[in-house]
């Protein structure tokens, strides 16, 4: 590696050294944090949009993100939808600010502490939501959704993993792969040139920069998610829900097809980075869909 690159890992694994959660992705001025949950059990989150600007007949969002990033990974998206209602986005248990669980969690798992979070950040009372997902964000808002139809009014999902048999056994070998924490710094290599050097077009440098040490908060453990994703019974849980769902294509089609109440949205051009470039077109599409009656 080169010299000036050894200087950059350095620097960004001091940058993480004490810092406060999430800060690494700093959000949009239109977005605040927040914690909910118990001790230990703590669930970070980033809010927007009051809830008495936006009339009750709009229910607020719950944005969840992909692994191994954080909420504020969706940080441009965010600060779209915030102008248009209340919008929450808490970080899955272990990645970016939330407490890391003691031992690793299924779908379910993450489902039901992101459902109980959710509830307490909103209250009793507050009625129906919906759900935004990207990547196992999808999945787990597909298993809130099943386990709380009461609850959750529609779904909007992204980038959807949804693989069965071999194919699933396949990238959950390349993704669901342990780690072992060693002193040399080239087990951060393939993570900078994938996020920074290689970064997408449309992505800046500094938000690449933002997403390598954000993920390195998550390092060891950030493959406990996609564990978690590549074993979900994907099949038996869509056919499952049975709320109003759009699927934004993105690899997603087969998603689509296998909800009962699913309908396929194809943007062609948010294909890359489609929160940093696409953001206000995607949370208009987006909000389009969950304003139907």
């Amino acid at each position: 590696m080169a010299r000036r690159e050894s200087v950059l890992f350095e620097l960004a694994v001091e940058y993480r050294k004490d810092l406060e959660p999430a800060t690494a992705c700093a959000p949009a001025p239109l977005l605040t944090r927040r914690y909910v949950g118990a001790p230990g059990r703590q669930v970070h989150l980033i809010e927007g949009g009051r809830p008495d600007v936006f009339p009750q007949a709009q229910p607020p969002l719950a944005c969840l993100h992909g692994a191994p990033g954080s909420s504020a990974s969706l940080a441009p998206f965010l600060n779209a939808m915030a102008q248009r209602r209340h919008i929450l986005a808490p970080d899955t248990p272990g990645y970016g600010g939330s407490d890391r669980p003691e031992q690793r969690m299924d779908i379910a798992g993450y489902a039901e502490r992101l459902g109980a979070a959710l509830d307490q950040a909103l209250g009793p009372g507050d009625g129906g939501i919906d759900l935004f997902g990207h990547s196992t964000g999808a999945l787990i808002a597909v298993e809130l959704a099943r386990r709380r139809p009461d609850r959750v009014r529609r779904l909007a999902l992204m980038s959807v993993p949804y693989f069965v048999g071999a194919e699933q056994a396949v990238w959950r070998h390349r993704l669901a792969r342990p780690n072992a924490l060693t002193d040399d710094l080239s087990q951060l290599e393939a993570r900078w040139r994938r996020l920074v050097i290689d970064r997408e077009w449309g992505v800046s440098l500094e938000r690449g920069f933002e997403a390598f040490v954000d993920e390195l908060r998550t390092y060891p453990h950030d493959w406990w998610s996609h564990d978690a994703a590549f074993g979900y019974d994907v099949e038996t849980a869509f056919a499952d829900v049975h709320q109003p769902a759009l699927v934004l294509a993105q690899a997603s089609r087969r998603a689509a097809w296998a909800l009962p109440n699913g309908q396929l949205l194809d943007l062609p051009l948010l294909h890359n980075a489609p929160f940093d470039v696409g953001a206000e077109e995607l949370a208009q599409r987006v909000d389009d869909f969950l304003r139907i009656a």
